[in-house]
Parts: C-alpha cells; sequence; structure tokens
C-alpha cells in the first residue's frame, strides 16, 4: 500500500472570525468534477468563540464525522479531537507539558485496531487543522503583496509536520469579489504526487467562500474526495434544507481535551 498523501494535506476550515456575525456556517461540498453533492458540514460556535464544532453529514443524512476544537492555545494552533464515523477513525491533537501530542487510532482487519501516539516539541510557526483559516487572514496583507508564505502543518495520521507554503494566485472559477490562494507543499517530492489546494476569499469581508482540492472525507474504502466546497453564513434559520440540518447538529458540549 503506497503513502496516503491525502492525510498529510487536509485543510480542515476555521471559519473562526465570523462566529460573532453569524449563529452557523454551512458548506456544501460538491464532486470536483461534477455538480454532485458529497457531503455537508455544519460549523456551530461556543459563546466565548474558544470552542468550535463540525459536523459532516452525508448526501443522504448519514453522519459521517464530528470534530470538536479549542482555540485556548491559539487561535493558530487549536487542540482538537475527530471521531470518523465511516473509517472508525480517532484523531486527537493538542498540548501536553508544552509539547505537541497526536494520537491516531483506526479499525484494522477483523476486531484489530492501528494505534499510534507521539509527542515533539515544535517551534513556530505551527499550524493546527483549523487554525489555518485563522493563519491566511492573520497574513492576509502580506499574501496579497505577493509574499509566499511557509509554515509547518500537523498531519496527526502520519504522526509528523510537513512545510506548506502559502500564495496568493488568480481564481480558477468565476468570483467579481473573490481573492484566492493556493496551498502546496514546498518539498518539491510532495508536490509531484499531490495536487495543490486552492481557497477562496470575499475580499471585502475577507471570509472563506470556497474550498477546491482533496477533502477530509473519505467514503467506505478509504478513497479521498476531491471537492468544491461552497460556504455560506447564516444569521438566521430561514430555508428548510438549512433548518433541517442545523436541527440534526448535536448541540455544542463540553470539549473532550482540555
Amino acid at each position: 500500500m503506497g503513502i496516503n498523501y491525502a492525510g498529510t494535506f487536509v485543510i480542515f476550515i476555521a471559519l473562526h472570525g465570523e462566529a460573532q456575525a453569524a449563529l452557523s456556517v454551512i458548506g456544501e461540498a460538491f464532486e470536483l468534477s461534477a455538480d454532485k453533492l458529497v457531503y455537508t458540514e455544519v460549523h456551530s460556535y461556543s459563546d466565548d468563540l474558544l470552542q468550535h464544532q463540525v459536523v459532516y453529514t452525508a448526501a443522504d443524512n448519514t453522519e459521517l464525522a464530528v470534530k470538536q476544537l479549542n482555540y485556548s492555545h491559539g487561535f493558530t494552533a487549536p487542540s482538537f479531537v475527530q471521531h470518523n464515523r465511516v473509517l472508525k477513525e480517532f484523531i486527537q491533537v493538542g498540548f501536553v507539558d508544552q509539547q505537541l501530542s497526536m494520537v491516531y487510532s483506526a479499525a484494522g482487519s477483523g476486531s484489530s485496531r492501528t494505534q499510534k501516539e507521539k509527542s515533539m516539541l515544535v517551534t513556530s510557526p505551527l499550524v493546527i487543522d483549523a487554525g489555518f483559516d485563522y493563519y491566511i487572514r492573520e497574513h492576509w496583507q502580506p499574501l496579497i503583496a505577493g509574499q509566499v508564505l511557509t509554515f509547518e502543518f500537523v498531519v496527526p495520521v502520519r504522526q509528523s509536520l510537513v512545510t506548506l507554503k502559502a500564495q496568493q494566485t488568480a481564481c480558477s472559477y468565476s468570483a467579481s469579489d473573490d481573492v484566492c490562494f493556493t496551498i502546496g507543499a514546498a518539498n518539491w517530492l510532495i508536490r509531484l504526487v499531490l495536487a495543490p489546494i486552492e481557497l477562496g476569499y470575499e475580499a471585502s469581508r475577507q471570509r472563506l467562500s470556497r474550498y477546491r482540492g482533496l477533502a477530509n472525507m473519505s467514503d467506505q474504502e478509504g478513497r479521498v474526495f476531491k471537492v468544491d466546497i461552497h460556504y455560506r453564513y447564516i444569521d438566521r434559520c430561514q430555508h428548510d434544507r438549512d433548518c433541517q440540518l442545523l436541527q440534526q447538529a448535536p448541540v455544542l458540549s463540553g470539549f473532550l481535551m482540555k
């Protein structure tokens, strides 16, 4: 079996800055090559904005995964716990005694499970999971001025870090107000097997509108989806589909890992 680089490069969107202005954020993920809905993300936040929950639901309303994040350690490097129902995966990332701690567990053959744990000292700039979106907005001015920025991204599945680079590029889709950025591996060898992802932000509000590339969801065979996610910001439940999605999402409760 080859190396699963998709686990290296999955970007989890924070959408943190809009929580004050939106009750929830809904992202609809369509196949990148077709107008077919694959899954939906529902993002919810605690009143103090330090906790963030994401519920992933398939097009047939089957729950795919639930993730909870805690930004107490910093907005670019949150702790998080994710349960993937389809692949029976468990991921936990946080900080213990100033060290980065990563736990990954997945179902194996029969009743066996793969279990991996690792701790390491890290240096800045470090980005974890949904902290990526905050990193882009925090460095908005240098990026739109043409700078190429690099950072270390946590890959809990591989128990390691990978160096990524971010830069502004022309949008590959038609959008009058969007500014787009691409994120790719800084290492040329990884770039040979892994295409960059594209992120579109509304320029006037600096909030995420599109995500195009590898997803953080897989089918039952473990094949990672390639998606085009459209995000919308919900301050009031007005449409039946949105109301249904928000009602299905579990109530945001206490974070599982401090």
